[in-house]
């Protein structure tokens, strides 16, 4: 999964307070053992392959795969 392809996702996510809450901690923790300036994207990603379904990643990846190709 492409940076540009978890940038959407996030974007486009309906969000609920679980997922608002580990997205947090992730950046939390990331940051404890990084600057915050790479907290930040060492989170998200965390949290991408930390919380995310192998079909999430595959439906996204086809969404992705399918606007390409218009």
């Amino acid at each position: 999964m492409s940076i540009k392809q978890m940038w959407k996702e996030l974007l486009n996510k309906k969000w609920d307070s679980d997922d608002l809450f580990w997205l947090i901690l992730m950046i939390l923790i990331a940051s404890f053992f990084t600057t915050p300036f790479w907290g930040f994207p060492i989170g998200i990603v965390v949290y991408f392959l930390l919380f995310y379904k192998d079909e999430d990643f595959d439906e996204i990846a086809e969404e992705y795969d399918h606007q390409d190709k218009k």
